[in-house]
């Protein structure tokens, strides 16, 4: 989504926008709902921040304390809390 990286899906993060409306990480892959990866470097997901391509992507309209909520599940997929590259 950000850098259009080509990858396997286990090597990418999916956000999915439940049925119930809430958009949140999914870390498992599997979660039921509209989903879109991104590669994980914290540069490509605020890329995607900046540009609106996940509310895009999952035709929602994110709000701040989920895009807060999202970026710190973001962060925590991250190996030794690094915030270039995961």
């Amino acid at each position: 989504m950000g850098c259009h990286l080509s990858a396997d899906k286990a090597v990418l993060v999916r956000f999915v926008r439940l049925p119930n409306g809430l958009v949140e990480l999914d870390a498992s892959g599997k979660q039921p709902g509209r989903g879109t990866y991104i590669c994980p470097q914290l540069s490509c997901f605020e890329a995607a921040r900046r540009s609106r391509r996940l509310n895009r992507a999952l035709h929602t309209e994110i709000d701040k304390p989920t895009w807060e909520s999202l970026a710190q599940a973001f962060l925590e997929m991250c190996p030794q809390g690094t915030k270039e590259q995961c």
